[in-house]
């Protein structure tokens, strides 16, 4: 009120009750309510409030102002209609004391009256009685008021002591608008040092104690992540990861924060109109659902129809076949022909499906149940079918583009799409723009305690020309020409970046001026284009180089006369063509790039870039196949292959590096989780090498070139733009034979899960052979595909169950044994990712297999889920209204060799990239993130001095904030 009250010394002789209008005209501003907060401009800015006393009540010159003070005040009030009990304070204080006559008192009165008769309605609207409260006070009919107000405030009945002219006014208000946006926009740069002790003491207590360490402190390690996240939310800065290192006192860390803190961007959040749809009770929507998961499934699989007929119709006549090999013939142009048939008949079911379920995506408001809910649901998973089963395989290509432009979006052909968008028609994406996170236009909103669900919200989003976006882009933001958005940012909803800016932090800030390179010439982006397209034929080719390979390898060598033969045959196949697929990654890798060395200068040639999408695209698409065995030392001996100087007794992400990075990266005695990395300096193109040194990364951490990291643990969701060392504690390090007996037995469990992943296809085979086996020929295929979908879903819950209980039977949790723990993770994982379980997000039904995995659901709580990961299910407690979006919940937490659980709480709305695990609480908290970390209590890394593979765990009485 202070600052605000300083931004009107230019009007002369505003007095405090100028002020309190002026507290509703930006209430009205920030609501949307743009027209009645210009006539209360009029009414604060115009000079008609007597200055010689104060009242309790508003006094003018003009006495026809009164009437249109009460018009003005009864619209500001109306929108209050739903806080009944606040609006009886705001509406009698003011007004009944020392009222005169009936300038005020009826007319408020008549309010109230009004307000207790919405309130009412409202109560009475979730009972039986089906009466429609919101049609009495609609937002659209207080807009209108509004705009009545705002006419006569500039009507000649108003004579204006002050301001003559509507011109003048609007100069007036603009200045006083602008002056609140700076103070709104940088808060906390305008206020004195205070604050930051402000701050601090909610974590450390009152006092100052600037000269004492944050060990003297007893600050804890979740509360340096508490303390981090907060002073980074509220100074617009960004700490390195051992800031508590470098800034060891709260007075060095404050010295930093005063000297780099950064300015907000402009935000511009439109209101949103609430479309008027059909709302839909839950029981309704539950049985609607569940026909479209089934009709899901049907788009799903009909595809392989036309896919069949026309494979076999290509590969009809022995021009085609291939010399008998092991009693059968062996065609080499069928496979790579229906494979691609499918895609694409799959892919123009999606597009049909989008057109006709939901049309055009506007930006609104919808109500969750309804209609339009519904249609979204719909097609939002049918979209995460297409961007796993089909997106994924031409991700940074310009058949993507092609697949997106047909849905509506509006891209410009030569934008570089390496990352997936939904609710295509509200993006726009301008020429050589870098695409590298992905877009979503639409946003949950907290669960209403009023009515029936939460809210979802749709806003355009723009990013301009050769803009490069690595981080979120939140809907309605606008990405200026030229931007630069860095990897971990979060721009927040309605953001604008002016050009040739760096956005950086979370919430984002302007880190600095962006400078990007020269787009390549138009004739070198087609070669590149035709490069990627007949790469992705060619890569057809090489998949079935390795089934033809495995069909040398056992045509005519397995049981003849054995029910599963046939599937055990595939397997065998499969797994061959991976094997195959690596060897040949590594012979690409060393043939197209070579040896990179740190300090070497790279081209901006065509064959550059072609060379190493062509590798990356290879090892991408193929070990995906090969990560349900992630974290074993297969991936070592696999990365070593490809030139990464790696020990065995590390241990990291199969995604984390590219072969084209891997010269450049040295690894020793580490534990990385799934984290990102940068070899290459941008600017100048110049080849940096990267050591990690007996240290720990956790998940969503982005390591930029030349960094050295040394016996740190870097948190979740870190930057690390600086070497860092800390001479702390760290594990030690394993004899010999303690190694071999650790690595060892950690493969023996990825066989055995390898072996159960095996059996979990005969039921679904047989489920498959039983079907099929009634009829002859391809009509049976859809449905014995169907049903063999949902059986391998169902057997893959019932497995990831029986190995939970089993750690739990045999009294190996929570101190499990590790080996066998991670049997247990990459079975759930590999549950969420290649069975059809998506398809039950945002419904009733994933609740169902939620509580069945061992989830805890408090009594009348309610869930939302859509991803992205749900894991440890025997420690997750869901509360009530809570909905996953994009979240990440563990119940354990990895730091070098130690696991740490502990229970979760989970409540609210965990928007994108939310990362919780072991022993945290959401507590009341409506909305958290996007992109925050929620991690409980690791105080220290014990000491691992004989060979055993126990965890350390921490279960609920956790030193917890």
């Amino acid at each position: 009120r202070r600052e605000v009250n300083d931004a009107c010394y230019q009007f002369d002789g505003l007095n405090l009750l100028s002020i309190n209008v002026l507290e509703a005209v930006w209430s009205d501003r920030l609501d949307g309510y743009t027209s009645n907060a210009s006539a209360g401009l009029k009414v604060a800015l115009g000079g008609y409030f007597q200055r010689d006393e104060f009242s309790i009540y508003p006094e003018f010159h003009d006495k026809d102002m009164y009437h249109f003070y009460k018009a003005w005040n009864l619209a500001f009030c109306l929108k209050l209609g739903t806080s009944a009990k606040w609006l009886l304070c705001k509406l009698l204080i003011p007004s009944v004391c020392n009222a005169v006559g009936n300038d005020f008192g009826v007319h408020h009165i008549i309010t109230l009256q009004m307000v207790a008769q919405l309130t009412l309605r409202s109560l009475l609207d979730k009972s039986k009685d089906q009466v429609t409260a919101r049609e009495v006070f609609t937002k659209e009919s207080i807009r209108a008021f509004g705009r009545i107000n705002e006419k006569w405030a500039y009507s000649s009945h108003l004579k204006d002591p002050k301001l003559a002219t509507r011109e003048e006014f609007v100069v007036k208000s603009d200045s006083f608008v602008n002056q609140c946006d700076e103070i709104h926009k940088n808060t906390l740069s305008i206020l004195n040092p205070a604050c930051f002790d402000t701050l601090l003491q909610q974590f450390i207590g009152p006092g100052k104690h600037h000269g004492l360490t944050w060990e003297e402190l007893g600050v804890t390690s979740f509360m340096m992540l508490e303390l981090q996240m907060s002073v980074e939310k509220a100074f617009l800065v960004n700490l390195p990861p051992d800031w508590s290192t470098k800034f060891p006192t709260p007075a060095h860390l404050e010295a930093h924060v005063n000297n780099s803190r950064g300015k907000s961007f402009e935000r511009k959040v439109d209101p949103l109109c609430n479309l008027h749809d059909v709302a839909l009770r839950w029981s309704l929507v539950n049985l609607l659902q569940g026909i479209g998961i089934i009709l899901h499934l049907f788009l799903f699989v009909v595809p392989v129809v036309p896919a069949y007929y026309f494979g076999a119709f290509v590969s009809t006549g022995k021009t085609v076949e291939v010399k008998e090999i092991g009693g059968q013939y062996v065609k080499w142009l069928w496979l790579p022909l229906a494979v691609p048939t499918w895609m694409i008949c799959f892919t123009t079911i999606v597009i049909l499906s989008k057109w006709i379920v939901v049309g055009r995506y506007k930006v609104h408001l919808a109500r969750v149940p309804s209609l339009a809910y519904l249609r979204w649901w719909f097609v939002d998973r049918l979209i995460h079918t297409f961007e796993f089963w089909v997106g994924r395989f031409i991700k940074d290509s310009i058949l993507l583009w092609l697949v997106y432009t047909l849905m509506g979006a509006k891209i410009h052909p030569t934008a570089k799409l390496d990352a997936f968008v939904r609710e295509f028609d509200l993006v726009s994406i301008g020429p050589h723009v870098a695409l590298q996170h992905q877009i979503r236009c639409r946003k949950f909103g907290s669960w209403n305690k009023d009515d029936d669900g939460p809210r979802l919200w749709f806003r355009s989003t723009t990013i301009e020309s050769q803009a490069t976006v690595r981080g979120m882009v939140s809907l309605g933001s606008t990405v200026g020409v030229k931007s630069h958005v860095d990897k971990l940012c979060v721009l927040d909803e309605g953001s604008i970046i002016p050009p040739n800016t760096v956005a950086s932090g979370n919430p984002a800030f302007s880190s600095g001026t962006s400078n990007p390179p020269s787009p390549m010439p138009i004739f070198e982006q087609v070669m590149l284009e035709c490069t990627k397209i007949s790469w992705l034929l060619a890569e057809l080719y090489l998949f079935y180089c390795g089934t033809f390979l495995g069909q040398i390898l056992f045509n005519g060598r397995l049981p003849s006369n054995w029910r599963l033969t046939p599937l055990l045959y595939w397997v065998l196949i499969i797994a061959t063509s991976c094997v195959f697929s690596i060897v040949l990654s590594i012979g690409l890798k060393w043939l197209l790039i070579g040896r990179r060395r740190p300090g070497q200068i790279l081209s901006r040639s065509v064959f550059r870039f072609a060379a190493e999408w062509i590798v990356d695209y290879h090892f991408r698409v193929n070990a995906a196949l090969l990560a349900s065995i992630a974290y074993s030392t297969i991936w070592n001996v696999i990365a070593k292959l490809h030139g990464m100087d790696i020990d065995l007794s590390s241990r990291f992400y199969w995604a984390c590096f590219s072969p084209s990075n891997m010269d450049l990266i040295r690894v020793r005695s580490s534990f990385i989780s799934a984290s990102t990395f940068e070899t290459v300096d941008r600017s100048e193109n110049k080849c940096m090498e990267t050591i990690i040194d007996e240290s720990s990364i956790a998940r969503n951490v982005h390591v930029n070139p030349g960094v050295s990291i040394t016996r740190s643990v870097i948190r979740p969701m870190t930057t690390v733009s600086e070497s860092v060392m800390k001479q702390e504690q760290v594990p030690s390090k394993y004899a010999f034979k303690g190694l071999v007996v650790r690595r060892v037995s950690m493969e023996v469990c990825f066989i055995i899960f390898a072996g159960l992943v095996v059996c979990s296809f005969i039921p679904a085979y047989k489920v498959f052979r039983t079907i099929e086996a009634t009829e002859s020929g391809v009509s049976m295929a859809v449905p014995a595909l169907m049903s063999a979908l949902l059986v391998q879903t169902a057997t893959w819950a019932v497995l990831v169950r029986l190995l939970q209980e089993t750690q739990v039977v045999f009294g190996l949790l929570p101190t499990p044994y590790i080996p066998l723990y991670y049997v247990y993770v990459l079975a759930s994982h590999s549950f969420a990712r290649w069975s059809m379980l998506p398809l039950l997000w945002g419904t009733r039904y994933f609740n169902l297999v939620a509580r069945f995995l061992g989830v805890s659901f408090e009594a009348d709580s309610r869930l939302l889920y859509f991803g992205e990961r749900l894991d440890d299910f025997f420690v997750q407690t869901i509360g009530a209204n809570t909905i996953i979006d994009g979240g990440q919940v563990f119940g354990h937490t990895v730091v070098y060799n130690n696991f740490f659980f502990g229970p979760n709480r989970v409540a609210g709305v965990l928007h994108e990239g939310t990362h919780m695990a072991h022993c945290t609480d959401t507590g009341k908290q409506e909305e958290i993130g996007p992109w925050r970390p929620f991690v409980g209590c690791v105080e220290s890394v014990p000491n691992l001095d004989d060979d055993t593979d126990k965890a350390v765990s921490f279960g609920g009485d956790s030193d917890l904030t």
